[in-house]
C-alpha cells in the first residue's frame, strides 16, 4: 500500500459516497484510486453493489485489470474530494501519527484551509494574493467604486497608476485596505485584474504580461466548481470565493503573446466545456476583472480559499490532459443517455434588417473561414507543392495562383513526406517565391508514420489547432487518413463529418489534398474527377481541380524551366460564382499561372482525340452552355470568344460556330456582343 492516505480515511470517505449518484467517470476514478492506494478489487466491488440498477457481475474485475499506474495515477485524494460533496470531513493530518512514506498533502486532497489563509487579517490576505500574482514593480488595475444597475453592483472607474509593491508596502506598514485603496462599498465589494498593466490604461493593449485567465461558473455550486477545478488539475495560482455564488480560479496561461494567450484560453474553455464544466464565457479577456480577496460583499467575505493547487504550469497541465487516457478524463457510461446539444431553430424575420455576418474570405472569391476545400489532381501533379505554396501565401497575405489570400496562420499536416524532405521543400519554395518572412504563421506537423483514420485523429487535430490558434488546416493527403472505403458513401460521409467537427470546433478552414480516379479526365467536370464516392463532389464548399495538358516540344520550348508540365485549373464553388478555367505551368518546385495564352488551346493528357473540337463534341457543348457562359461574364464586358471557350472547356472555333446559330449575338474582332 502506498500510504498516501490512511486506510481508515479512505474507507470512511468511500462509505460516505452514494455510488448511485456518480457519473461513470467518477466511478472509474474511484476504482483507479483504490487500486493505486493498494486496496483489493473486492472493496470497490462491494461498494459498487450499492447501485443495483447499474452493477454487473465481473465488470469491476475487468476494469480493475485494465487500470495502469503509469503516467499520472489517480490517487486517494480523488476519493476524499468526491466524499467532500457528501459532507465528509477528513481528520486533520497534523493530529495523526505519520508513517515514513506518508504524504502530508496531496494535490487533490481537499484539506481544511491552511492557517496562512484562514487565520489572517484581510490585509494579510490581500498581501499574499498580490505577492503571488505580481512583481513589486508591476502596475496593477483595481476598482473600488461601483454603480448600481438592474439589481447589481457593477465596477466603474478604477486605478492603474500604482504598483503592487507600493500597495504591499503600505499594507505591511499597518494601513488598512480602505486606507490604501479607498473606501469600499460593503454591498458591492471590490475588483482586481489578474494581469499586470503598463500604467497608462486598463484596456487589453495595456496588459504587459499574459499570465492568467479567470475561470468561474454561475450555474454550478461553489463546491461543484472547486471539486471540478481540482479534479482536472487546473494550474491554479489562487482560488477566491467571490462572496456570491461562484468561486474564481486564477488559472495559469503563461502566454508569450496575445495571440498565444487567446489560443490557450480557447483551448482551456473548450476542454472544460467538453468535460461538462459550464463556465462563464465572458471572462476570456486578459484585462478581465476578478473579485479582490480581503473585502466584504453583502456581508460575505471575498476570501482566499487556496493557493498553488493543481499542476504547476500551463505546459505541465497541457501535457497531462493530452496524455491522460480518454477513459480517465472523459469516458461515459454506456447506459448514460447522451446529451446532444443542437443549435436553436431561428426565424428569417429576425434577420431581415440584421442579417448575420458572413465568415471572412481567406481565399478571395474561393474559401471562407470554417469552410472545406478539396484540391484534386492526378499523381505527380505537384499537389503537395501547390498546397505548400498556399501555406506560404497565407503566411504572407500574398497571391496563390490567381487568387488573393488573407494573411493567416495555416497548419500544414503532412502524412506522406519524410520530415526533413518536407521542411527542405518549404525552404526551397520560400526562396523561389522570394518570401523573406513567414512571421511564425506557418506551423508544420509532420505525422508520416502516425497516420490513422480521421475518426481517431480528429480530437488531436482540434487540440493542436486550438493551441496554435490557426486559421487554416491542410490535410495532405486524404488517402492516408481516409475512414473506411473511399468508394463507400457512408464511410465518406463519416469522414466529412469529422472534417465538419474540426471546422466547427476550431473555426478554421480545412483544405484536403486528394487524387483523381483512373483514366482520362479531360472530358469530365471538375466535381467528378476525384477518386471515390460522389460525396467528394457534394460535400466540399470549394473544389480546385487540375488536369494535366498534353504539351508539344514546341510549347515546352517556350519555357526556360526543365521538365515543365502544363495544367488546366477548374473550379466548383458553393459560396461563390463559378469561374472560367485558367492555365498554369508547374516549374519545379512552384506553379506559375500562364499569362501567355499558349496553354489555352492544348488538350488533356489521356484524351482519345488530339484536338479540342472533337473533345468538345464528346462533352456535348450545347447552345445553353454557350449562353450561360455569356451571362456569367455579362457584368464584366467586353466578353471574348477566348473567355467563353475557357469557361465551357472547348475551342474558340466551337464557340464561334455556336454563336453563328444565335441571331441575337454578333462577333467582331474576337469579342461577342448581344444585339
Amino acid at each position: 500500500m502506498t500510504n498516501t492516505f490512511k486506510t481508515i480515511d479512505l474507507q470512511c470517505a468511500l462509505n460516505c459516497i452514494n455510488v448511485a449518484d456518480l457519473s461513470y467517470t467518477d466511478w472509474v476514478s474511484i476504482g483507479m484510486a483504490l487500486k493505486h492506494e493498494g486496496f483489493p478489487c473486492s472493496v470497490w466491488e462491494e461498494w459498487s453493489r450499492n447501485d443495483p440498477s447499474r452493477f454487473k457481475d465481473g465488470e469491476c474485475e475487468k476494469k480493475w485489470n485494465s487500470f495502469s499506474s503509469d503516467g499520472n495515477p489517480v490517487t486517494g485524494g480523488t476519493i476524499v474530494m468526491i466524499a467532500n460533496r457528501y459532507g465528509f470531513t477528513p481528520p486533520d493530518k497534523e493530529d495523526m501519527p505519520l508513517d515514513w512514506n506518508d504524504t502530508i498533502y496531496d494535490g487533490e486532497y481537499r484539506k481544511p484551509a491552511p492557517k496562512s489563509i484562514s487565520n489572517v487579517t484581510a490585509e494579510e490576505e490581500l498581501i499574499r494574493y498580490l505577492e503571488l500574482l505580481f512583481k513589486n514593480d508591476e502596475h496593477i488595475y483595481y476598482v473600488t467604486s461601483s454603480r448600481f444597475e438592474n439589481g447589481k453592483h457593477h465596477p466603474c472607474g478604477g486605478d492603474y497608476s500604482r504598483t503592487a509593491g507600493e500597495i504591499i508596502d503600505a499594507l505591511k506598514n499597518g494601513a488598512s485596505i480602505n486606507d490604501v485603496l479607498g473606501e469600499i462599498n460593503p454591498d458591492a465589494g471590490a475588483w482586481i485584474a489578474l494581469n499586470p498593466f503598463d500604467g497608462n490604461g486598463c484596456k487589453t493593449e495595456n496588459v504587459t504580461s499574459y499570465r492568467y485567465v479567470l475561470i468561474e461558473s454561475d450555474t454550478l455550486t461553489v463546491n461543484e466548481q472547486e471539486a471540478l477545478f481540482r479534479k482536472y488539475k487546473l494550474p491554479i495560482t489562487c482560488l477566491v470565493h467571490s462572496g456570491g455564488k461562484s468561486i474564481h480560479a486564477v488559472v495559469k496561461i503563461e502566454a508569450r503573446t496575445l495571440d498565444e494567450y487567446k489560443s490557450r484560453v480557447d483551448y482551456l474553455y473548450k476542454f472544460l466545456s467538453a468535460h461538462g464544466v459550464e463556465i462563464d464565457k465572458q471572462n476570456k479577456n486578459a484585462n478581465r476583472l476578478s473579485r479582490m480577496p480581503g473585502v466584504y460583499r453583502m456581508g460575505k467575505k471575498q476570501r482566499l480559499v487556496d493557493t498553488n493547487i493543481g499542476l504547476s504550469s500551463w505546459d505541465e497541465w497541457y501535457n497531462y490532459v493530452t496524455k491522460t487516457s480518454n477513459e480517465t478524463l472523459s469516458e461515459s457510461h454506456p447506459d448514460d443517455k447522451p446529451t446532444l446539444k443542437l443549435p436553436p431553430v431561428v426565424y428569417l424575420d429576425d434577420y431581415i434588417d440584421n442579417p448575420p455576418e458572413l465568415s471572412e474570405e481567406l481565399i478571395s472569391g474561393v474559401l471562407r473561414r470554417g469552410h472545406k476545400m478539396i484540391v484534386s489532381s492526378s499523381s505527380k501533379a505537384g499537389k503537395s507543392f501547390l498546397l505548400m505554396e498556399l501555406c506560404l501565401a497565407f503566411a504572407n497575405g500574398t497571391k496563390w495562383l490567381k487568387w488573393n489570400c488573407k494573411k493567416s496562420k495555416a497548419l500544414y499536416i503532412n502524412f506522406e513526406i519524410e520530415d526533413a524532405s518536407c521542411i527542405h521543400r518549404f525552404l526551397d519554395m520560400r526562396a523561389k517565391m522570394n518570401i523573406v518572412e513567414v512571421n511564425r504563421n506557418l506551423p508544420v506537423w509532420n505525422l508520416r508514420g502516425y497516420a490513422k483514420p480521421l475518426t481517431e485523429l480528429v480530437e488531436y487535430i482540434i487540440e493542436a489547432a486550438s493551441i496554435h490558434g490557426v486559421d487554416v488546416i491542410i490535410l495532405d493527403p486524404l488517402y492516408k487518413i481516409v475512414t473506411g472505403d473511399e468508394n463507400n458513401a457512408t464511410c465518406m460521409s463519416e469522414f466529412f463529418n469529422c472534417v465538419d467537427r474540426i471546422c466547427t470546433a476550431t473555426g478554421a478552414a480545412v483544405i484536403i489534398c486528394h487524387h483523381h480516379s483512373k483514366g482520362a479526365q479531360g472530358n469530365k467536370k471538375a466535381i467528378d474527377r476525384a477518386s471515390g464516392s460522389g460525396v467528394f463532389a457534394r460535400d466540399p464548399d470549394a473544389i480546385i481541380d487540375l488536369v494535366e495538358l498534353n504539351l508539344t516540344d514546341e510549347i515546352r520550348a517556350t519555357r526556360t524551366a526543365k521538365n515543365v508540365t502544363g495544367w488546366r485549373i477548374e473550379t466548383a464553388f458553393r459560396e461563390f460564382a463559378s469561374e472560367p478555367p485558367f492555365y498554369s505551368w508547374f516549374e519545379f518546385p512552384i506553379h506559375v499561372v500562364d499569362d501567355t495564352g499558349v496553354l489555352a488551346n492544348t488538350y488533356a493528357v489521356g484524351d482519345t482525340k488530339s484536338n479540342l473540337e472533337n473533345s468538345s463534341k464528346r462533352r456535348g457543348i450545347s447552345i445553353d452552355d454557350i449562353e450561360n457562359a455569356y451571362k456569367n461574364f455579362s457584368s464584366n464586358p467586353p466578353i471574348s470568344l477566348k473567355d467563353i471557350a475557357n469557361f465551357v472547356g472547348c475551342s474558340e472555333k466551337t464557340v464561334r460556330n455556336k454563336f453563328k446559330t444565335l441571331p441575337n449575338y454578333a462577333i467582331k474582332s474576337g469579342i461577342v456582343f448581344k444585339k
